[in-house]
């Protein structure tokens, strides 16, 4: 689930960087000033879900790892 919104996210910050010079070729400054805001969230947003499930496939490779050699000691 963690990959999905890492995959969403990302993708429509680079959608909102790309219109941010729309937005200020057509309403100003302003408009361009707070669409890229918007994409540096988007963009921590993506890197946020990055980070969790990087945790949670170190936390699976952890636990696969001591199952077994647990059992034959």
């Amino acid at each position: 689930m963690y990959k999905f919104f890492r995959m969403f996210f990302a993708i429509l910050a680079a959608a909102l960087a790309v219109a941010c010079v729309f937005f200020g070729i057509y309403w100003g400054m302003n408009a361009a000033l707070l669409s890229a805001a918007g994409a540096l969230l988007l963009f921590v947003l993506s890197m946020f879900f990055k980070y969790l499930q990087e945790g949670k496939e170190a936390d699976k490779e952890k636990d696969g790892d001591e199952g077994p050699s647990d059992k034959k000691q």
